[in-house]
């Protein structure tokens, strides 16, 4: 049987109702460990994988917080009114050129 030293432990929490990357792994974990079993040596791999994606993600999250900790409020990300106006309208900008270049992409393919 396959186990894991990072995954076979309990941690993290949900905030407001959401999962938390780790609980997301976990879950993860539990449907390969649940629905591999007859295939040990891929669970193997993809375990291995699992764990170092898991690792590097606590490891870029306190790099994260190391690096916040020293920011102003502007480079936090606190916005203006304005800011924030301007953020939302390009964003949209965005949603609607990748709708047109999905469409135009699917339109190219199907001819």
């Amino acid at each position: 049987m396959v186990s894991s030293q990072v995954f076979d432990r309990s941690k993290g929490r949900r905030t407001a109702g959401a999962w938390t990357i780790c609980e997301l792994h976990r879950l993860i974990y539990d449907l390969l460990v649940l629905n591999m079993q007859d295939r040990p040596e891929v669970l193997r791999q993809v375990v291995a994988l699992l764990e170092k994606a898991y690792t590097t993600g606590v490891k870029m999250n306190l790099k994260m917080v190391e690096s916040k900790a020293s920011l102003s409020l502007k480079e936090w990300g606190v916005q203006s009114t304005e800011e924030r106006a301007k953020a939302k309208r390009l964003r949209g900008l965005r949603v609607a050129l990748t709708e047109e270049l999905a469409r135009v992409e699917k339109d190219r393919l199907s001819c």
